[in-house]
């Protein structure tokens, strides 16, 4: 079978439908030459949504069942400290799934669903053969409860919310491994599949390229975020539920309203009154300068 040249993977819960349609309508966008798809895992997705996913082109909609005994494992033996522990949480080890997508394509990109994409991507494809953004400060003990033995848990850890894979890997032997160690670890596994993919770096003894975190995965507080290529919001503090984000990525909401012309579903837009802070900024400007000539 012949490969198709390029796959973007995310993973959505069912809140979260609309961020997968952000990304499908804004690759669209920023990307209508391209030869691509986007393939979007899910649980469960209404049938207006679904519907809209299909009227999109280069979307491919998969509906994710975990291995046997993969999710009632994580959920059960994952420590108090897990970051995933809910069945909606765990869909993040479905970033693992861009290794198996590599018997269909030659270049696959995972994309979290929490991002804002403000340009075009192509040039992801000439990262590789595993391309990822560090986790810097933190090392790869960071992940897990406890040291894991065998492998360095003091080097420095990369962070899994963008990756980029081609199929020159052993995505086969790569992709069972990870699952294998999904499970056995599970006990330990503070921070999900990230810690899982960090050891298999070193598993395999692959050097990962390490992607420019202010252009490919810029979190949306940093100084750069305003012309990165991908912005993260990597925090509890999303585009959709805070008000000073939302404003100061118009480009994110502007996409939205146009997923949501398509009659996609919505949040609740009260958390964020989208609006033109420019005023307020001045106004700000104008009572700083005013205090700083009083104390002058």
């Amino acid at each position: 079978m012949k490969k198709k040249p390029l796959a973007f993977a995310v993973s959505v819960s069912p809140p979260l439908t609309f961020a997968a349609g952000n990304i499908a309508l804004s690759l669209k966008k920023q990307m209508p030459r391209r030869d691509y798809d986007l393939v979007i895992f899910y649980l469960e997705m209404s049938a207006s949504d679904m519907a809209i996913f299909k009227s999109i082109p280069r979307c491919r909609l998969i509906k994710y069942k975990f291995p046997a005994g993969m999710a009632e494992t994580l959920i059960s033996k994952s420590p108090t400290q897990a970051r995933f522990r809910t069945p909606y949480d765990i869909m993040t080890f479905v970033r693992l799934e861009i290794l198996a997508l590599l018997s269909e394509y030659r270049t696959v990109v995972a994309l979290d669903a929490d991002i804002a994409i403000q340009g075009d991507l192509s040039e992801m494809t000439q990262f590789g053969p595993f391309a990822i953004t560090t986790d810097a400060p933190w090392a790869v003990q960071n992940n897990f409860t406890a040291p894991v033995p065998g492998y360095e848990m003091d080097v420095p850890g990369v962070c899994a919310s963008i990756i980029v894979v081609h199929d020159a890997l052993p995505y086969q032997a790569m992709y069972k491994w990870c699952h294998f160690k999904a499970v056995q670890l599970a006990p330990f596994l503070r921070n999900g599949e990230q810690g899982i993919l960090n050891l298999m770096l070193q598993e395999f003894r692959i050097t990962p390229q390490l992607m420019p975190l202010e252009v490919w995965q810029c979190i949306s507080w940093r100084a750069e975020a305003n012309v990165a290529r991908i912005v993260h919001f990597g925090t509890e503090k999303k585009v959709w539920c805070t008000r000073n984000i939302c404003n100061a990525f118009p480009e994110w909401y502007r996409i939205h309203r146009e997923w949501l012309k398509l009659g996609g579903s919505d949040f609740d837009q009260r958390l964020v009154n989208p609006r033109n802070i420019l005023q307020d900024l001045d106004e700000l400007d104008a009572l700083t300068a005013t205090h700083l000539a009083k104390i002058a």
